[in-house]
């Protein structure tokens, strides 16, 4: 169950970093995202995807029954997240102020439920984590759904 619940969060980043490194490849220029987009962006996210590598490779210790169940719980909260996002995209982006709101929720739910703040907090950074992976591929992709329908076509003549 511990690495089953790794696995997924580092499969979420590996699929944050190549979306970045595709969104280049569609445009016919590998490096074409970093060059137009701005320095602040690009350390920004740059230093989001190296703190979230961290955290997935290094935390939780898989003997730590508690940690594991705060990771467990954090994920299931993250996926609401991500819906959250979608559902903000497609139906109404009121909806994100949710998403954003999400992990304090999950943080205080976990929390409660164990009587400990330090799993309140592990559950919200793993809420936050996979939530905020999951925005990133959802926004992504809307984006640039254009071009991938133009890559495709050309590439089927």
């Amino acid at each position: 169950m511990p690495e089953r619940n790794r696995s997924y969060a580092l499969t979420l980043l590996v699929l944050c970093v190549l979306t970045l490194l595709m969104s280049g490849r569609l445009h016919g220029d590998a490096d074409s995202w970093f060059r137009n987009a701005s320095a602040y962006a690009v350390s920004l996210i740059s230093a989001s995807f190296l703190f979230y590598a961290y955290v997935v490779l290094r935390k939780p210790n898989p003997g730590n029954q508690r940690a594991m169940s705060s990771m467990d719980a954090g994920l299931k909260w993250g996926l609401g997240v991500g819906c959250l996002w979608l559902i903000g995209l497609f139906v109404e982006p009121a909806v994100w102020f949710l998403a954003l709101v999400l992990p304090l929720l999950g943080g205080a739910v976990g929390s409660a439920s164990t009587g400990r703040f330090r799993d309140g907090t592990q559950t919200g950074l793993w809420c936050g984590i996979t939530g905020g992976m999951l925005g990133f591929l959802v926004c992504h992709v809307v984006e640039h759904r254009s071009d991938l329908s133009h890559a495709h076509q050309d590439r089927s003549r």
